[in-house]
Protein backbone atom coordinates (compact mmCIF):
# COMPACT_ATOMS: atom_id res chain seq x y z
CA UNK A 1 0.00 0.00 0.00
CA UNK A 2 1.22 3.54 -0.93
CA UNK A 3 -0.04 6.14 1.00
CA UNK A 4 0.88 10.38 -1.23
CA UNK A 5 -0.16 13.38 0.83
CA UNK A 6 -2.49 15.28 -1.61
CA UNK A 7 -2.80 19.13 -0.15
CA UNK A 8 -5.78 20.31 0.72
CA UNK A 9 -6.76 24.09 1.63
CA UNK A 10 -4.23 25.98 2.83
CA UNK A 11 -2.77 23.83 5.22
CA UNK A 12 -4.20 20.34 5.16
CA UNK A 13 -3.87 17.26 3.10
CA UNK A 14 -5.95 14.17 2.47
CA UNK A 15 -4.04 10.97 1.96
CA UNK A 16 -4.10 8.72 -1.58
CA UNK A 17 -3.71 4.99 -0.30
CA UNK A 18 -3.28 2.99 -3.45
CA UNK A 19 -3.19 -0.56 -3.83
CA UNK A 20 -0.15 -1.18 -5.62
CA UNK A 21 -1.40 -5.02 -7.03
CA UNK A 22 -5.05 -3.41 -8.48
CA UNK A 23 -4.50 0.38 -9.10
CA UNK A 24 -7.87 0.75 -6.90
CA UNK A 25 -7.50 3.56 -4.45
CA UNK A 26 -9.34 5.10 -1.44
CA UNK A 27 -9.01 8.86 -0.11
CA UNK A 28 -8.72 10.04 3.50
CA UNK A 29 -10.39 13.11 4.47
CA UNK A 30 -10.87 14.69 1.21
CA UNK A 31 -11.40 18.46 1.26
CA UNK A 32 -11.30 19.80 -1.78
CA UNK A 33 -11.83 17.05 -5.12
CA UNK A 34 -9.89 18.66 -7.45
CA UNK A 35 -6.38 18.10 -6.13
CA UNK A 36 -7.58 14.79 -5.41
CA UNK A 37 -9.03 14.12 -9.26
CA UNK A 38 -5.54 15.47 -10.31
CA UNK A 39 -3.53 12.84 -8.34
CA UNK A 40 -5.64 9.94 -9.65
CA UNK A 41 -5.37 10.84 -12.62
CA UNK A 42 -1.58 11.62 -12.78
CA UNK A 43 -0.84 8.19 -10.64
CA UNK A 44 -3.06 6.12 -12.92
CA UNK A 45 -5.12 4.40 -10.46
CA UNK A 46 -8.86 4.29 -10.32
CA UNK A 47 -10.22 5.47 -7.32
CA UNK A 48 -12.92 3.36 -5.16
CA UNK A 49 -13.49 4.54 -2.19
CA UNK A 50 -13.48 7.62 0.61
CA UNK A 51 -12.54 7.24 4.04
CA UNK A 52 -14.05 9.87 6.01
CA UNK A 53 -12.34 10.30 9.91
CA UNK A 54 -15.33 12.77 10.88
CA UNK A 55 -17.38 15.47 9.39
CA UNK A 56 -15.52 18.59 9.75
CA UNK A 57 -15.31 20.48 6.16
CA UNK A 58 -11.71 20.27 5.86
CA UNK A 59 -12.74 16.43 6.28
CA UNK A 60 -15.16 15.91 3.57
CA UNK A 61 -15.90 19.34 2.00
CA UNK A 62 -14.83 17.31 -1.16
CA UNK A 63 -17.17 14.47 -0.89
CA UNK A 64 -20.17 16.00 -3.24
CA UNK A 65 -17.15 16.79 -5.90
CA UNK A 66 -15.84 13.43 -5.76
CA UNK A 67 -19.47 11.84 -6.15
CA UNK A 68 -20.43 13.93 -8.48
CA UNK A 69 -17.22 12.72 -10.80
CA UNK A 70 -17.38 9.30 -9.89
CA UNK A 71 -20.57 8.10 -9.52
CA UNK A 72 -20.83 4.74 -7.11
CA UNK A 73 -17.80 5.96 -5.27
CA UNK A 74 -17.83 4.37 -1.62
CA UNK A 75 -18.24 6.84 1.12
CA UNK A 76 -17.14 5.12 4.87
CA UNK A 77 -17.48 7.19 7.82
CA UNK A 78 -18.95 6.73 11.55
CA UNK A 79 -22.32 5.69 11.96
CA UNK A 80 -21.92 8.04 14.98
CA UNK A 81 -21.40 11.03 12.74
CA UNK A 82 -23.03 9.53 9.59
CA UNK A 83 -25.76 12.48 9.07
CA UNK A 84 -23.23 14.69 9.01
CA UNK A 85 -20.97 13.22 6.13
CA UNK A 86 -21.78 14.03 2.79
CA UNK A 87 -22.80 10.86 0.58
CA UNK A 88 -21.75 8.20 3.11
CA UNK A 89 -22.69 4.57 1.94
CA UNK A 90 -21.21 2.87 4.44
CA UNK A 91 -20.96 3.51 8.50
CA UNK A 92 -18.50 2.45 10.70
CA UNK A 93 -18.98 1.12 14.19
CA UNK A 94 -17.18 0.16 17.20
CA UNK A 95 -14.52 -2.30 15.17
CA UNK A 96 -15.31 -3.74 11.82
CA UNK A 97 -13.73 -5.61 8.67
CA UNK A 98 -14.04 -3.83 5.40
CA UNK A 99 -12.99 -4.05 2.25
CA UNK A 100 -10.77 -0.82 1.05
CA UNK A 101 -9.18 -1.20 -2.71
CA UNK A 102 -9.07 -4.90 -3.01
CA UNK A 103 -7.70 -5.68 0.58
CA UNK A 104 -10.05 -6.35 3.38
CA UNK A 105 -9.04 -4.22 6.23
CA UNK A 106 -9.96 -3.50 9.75
CA UNK A 107 -11.53 -0.30 10.80
CA UNK A 108 -11.59 1.10 14.33
CA UNK A 109 -13.56 3.95 15.11
CA UNK A 110 -11.88 6.11 17.92
CA UNK A 111 -13.68 9.35 18.97
CA UNK A 112 -11.82 12.36 19.52
CA UNK A 113 -12.43 15.99 19.05
CA UNK A 114 -14.96 15.57 16.37
CA UNK A 115 -17.22 13.85 18.60
CA UNK A 116 -18.19 16.95 20.91
CA UNK A 117 -20.94 19.31 19.02
CA UNK A 118 -19.86 22.28 16.73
Amino acid sequence: MEIVPVPQLSDNYAYLLIDGETGDAAVVDCAEAAPVLDEVRRRGVRLVAVLATHHHFDHVGGNPDLLRALPGLRVHGSADDAPRIPGITMSVSSSCNGCVCASTSSIACAPCDASSTW
